[in-house]
């Protein structure tokens, strides 16, 4: 029997399992017949590296010619762009972050569900009315935080343009995720356009999971805050810098002032996952931090992840919710004034367990993450006796139902929360 006698539903079947576009594209050029039924495969999710067809100075802008061949197919093909559920975009260029024509290519992907930009670029606008169905977008500024003294970027880090590209995201009536990794804040910002009074007041957003990813360090507090107050019904929300807390909640500057509790107060009802955590360059020495208060009245809260620190030291069953089933605690010894040795964190651990099914019957794991020892002291003696505690952690939940997991990391992104946080 030759492969051709089957019929076109096993024959999609097999091309279905074919895992590179590559393969799939040869498989296009087999028959008339093998291109109909691979085609929807191929444009069902598209990646684009755009790259310059040739090195030019600065100040000119690369021919594009990935991006001229694939808005020239979806022109002469319309039906190529209704297969495209995914879309994923890499710019490398620094020139191209200003005009690059992202809006010609996904106005003719109808059927898009999800959108990742690396990263989106300055005049861009916001989400295409085409797009009724797009439910999650990603945005990736990591290329220019990175290379902005060498590209000419630097005027667009001090104005913070980042923000205002975000904003315009936040509206399509179908947007439930917005996902934005490497953002800096700063004074001056431009978003106000886009969150301003009247739909902050309305509350017009539909997006139910915000993450603010590997932030840089400069802050500003009404620009969050003005995110926060624009969303409905917030049922995820991620928070991480790369700055200690202290200029995050208890500032000395006014001018920087953060305080993301009253914000978030307005969501206790639906958030069902929060993470606040710092990485890399925060383990330096700074104030300690302001408490974000209790957690109990948090009747969504499922999944929890801050810093110990933020809890005012209290005991942990005092703080938790009752239905909390996942919490991840990051250490930060730095920030405390008469730092915590391993023999107080198994106090902690004991109270726990001893009134979890009281306090937090929900509770099925806890991650208690230490920053990367290399980062701190290296003639920290605690860091030698931490082994010892992990083995009487794990024992001690494991009577009452918990599994423990003890973690050092520099990074929030290498932590449990933070590989799932992470993924798109």
């Amino acid at each position: 029997m030759k492969l051709t006698d089957f019929p076109n539903e096993i024959l999609k079947n097999v091309v279905a399992n074919i895992p590179l576009n590559s393969d799939l594209a040869r498989v296009t050029l087999v028959s008339h017949r093998f291109k109909n039924l691979t085609e929807p495969l191929l444009y069902r999710i598209v990646h684009l590296d755009a790259e310059p067809l040739e090195e030019c100075p600065v100040g000119f802008i690369p021919t594009l010619k990935r991006t001229d061949q694939l808005i020239a197919t979806l022109k002469a093909r319309p039906e190529l762009g209704r297969y495209t559920t995914a879309f994923s975009l890499r710019v490398t260029h620094f020139p191209w972050y200003q005009s690059y024509p992202q809006i010609s290519i996904i106005r003719r992907m109808p059927g898009l569900r999800k959108l990742s930009y690396d990263p989106p670029a300055i005049h861009g606008g916001g989400t295409p009315t085409e797009c009724k169905d797009l439910t999650a977008q990603r945005f990736d500024f990591s290329h220019v935080t990175n290379h902005y003294d060498e590209d000419g970027g630097r005027l667009w880090l001090e104005l913070g343009v980042p923000l205002e590209i975000v904003a315009k995201h936040l509206w399509g009536p179908s947007v439930r995720k917005v996902q934005a990794e490497k953002l800096f804040f700063t004074d001056k910002f431009e978003h106000e356009h886009w969150l301003d009074q009247r739909r902050i007041r309305a509350g017009l957003s539909a997006v139910e999971d915000l993450r603010f990813l590997n932030c840089c360090p400069r802050i500003h507090g009404d620009s969050v805050t003005a995110f926060l107050n624009a969303v409905i019904h917030l049922r995820c929300f991620v928070f991480e810098i790369e700055s200690p807390w202290e200029p995050l909640m208890v500032p000395n500057d006014p001018a920087h002032e953060v305080d993301l509790r009253p914000a978030l107060l307005a969501h206790l009802s639906t958030i069902e996952e929060l993470a606040l955590s710092t990485t890399g360059h925060a383990l330096r020495n700074y104030q300690p931090v302001q408490s974000p208060g209790s957690f109990v009245q948090w009747t969504a809260l499922k999944r929890l992840a801050v810093p110990y620190a933020t809890l005012s030291h209290a005991m942990l069953h005092e703080v938790l919710p009752p239905q909390l089933e996942e919490l991840q605690l990051e250490r930060l010894n730095c920030c405390e004034e008469k730092p915590a040795g391993p023999e107080d964190d198994l106090v902690l651990f004991r109270e726990l367990a001893k009134n979890k099914e009281v306090c937090v019957p929900g509770l099925k794991r806890l991650i208690w993450w230490l920053q990367h020892p290399s980062a701190q002291d290296p003639n920290d003696h605690n860091l030698s006796q931490l082994s010892n505690v992990e083995g009487l952690a794990l024992e001690t939940f494991k009577n009452v139902g918990v599994r423990f997991e003890w973690i050092s990391t520099p990074f929030f992104k290498d932590t449990p929360f933070g590989q799932r946080l992470y993924e798109w």
